[in-house]
């Protein structure tokens, strides 16, 4: 089998990785060529066949997937509601708002709003509720969403959630004059936060702190 990180794969090639969940996560990750060989139908087939496969891995891998080749359909945006209107595990609910973050330009704005806005209440796990609110922000970063941020962040403990900020906030150009006072709250209680590593504490600050 070809050395995936440094080559081009056939389909024979893929029918062999796919084979197994470990070479199969590892692919979806790490594949460099992924957006640019000439297997994307091969992908897409892997998707529609598995999204709404009730087999943990598989449906995980189908999800990772869409989001790694940036295809979009009606269909995967059904089994992903279908999850998160679910009792499903909290992983793949988290899987499914992180592709819901990477195609919010598809999604009807109405539904888009919806779906994050039901993962507000303190019933949900963390993670959840960080990203359904930075799922928010990227819509519409109102001082509203920051507050809400802010809110939950001063109550965590979990240095997860603020590489999920990081990752996430570090795509757009925030309104700073608008969130002037919840940006300087989001950075003082940053520095309370004696977990969270330099490197990290680095990016946050470039993000909250431009033109500041």
């Amino acid at each position: 089998m070809k050395d995936f990180f440094n080559d081009r794969v056939s389909k024979e090639d893929l029918d062999k990785i796919f084979k197994s969940s470990l070479e199969r996560e590892l692919f979806i990750s790490e594949y460099p060529f992924i957006k640019s060989d000439d297997n994307m139908d091969y992908y897409v087939h892997f998707i529609d066949s598995n999204i709404f496969n009730r087999k943990y891995l598989l449906q995980e891998h189908a999800i990772e997937m869409s989001i790694a080749v940036s295809v979009f359909k009606s269909l995967y945006l059904d089994a992903i509601k279908k999850i998160l209107f679910s009792r499903r595990n909290d992983w793949i609910k988290l899987l499914a708002l992180d592709w819901i973050f990477n195609f919010r330009d598809l999604i009807p704005e109405d539904e888009y709003v919806n779906i994050n806005n039901q993962y507000l209440s303190g019933k949900a796990n963390e993670l959840i509720r960080v990203q359904a609110i930075l799922n928010l922000i990227m819509f519409s970063p109102n001082y509203c969403n920051f507050l809400s941020l802010y809110q939950l962040l001063s109550l965590s403990e979990d240095p997860a959630s603020f590489y999920r900020v990081v990752n996430s906030l570090d795509a757009i150009t925030l309104p700073i004059e608008e969130i002037r006072d919840v940006r300087i709250s989001l950075l003082n209680l940053f520095e309370k936060k004696i977990f969270l590593n330099d490197a990290l504490e680095k990016q946050f600050i470039a993000i909250f702190s431009i033109n500041g």
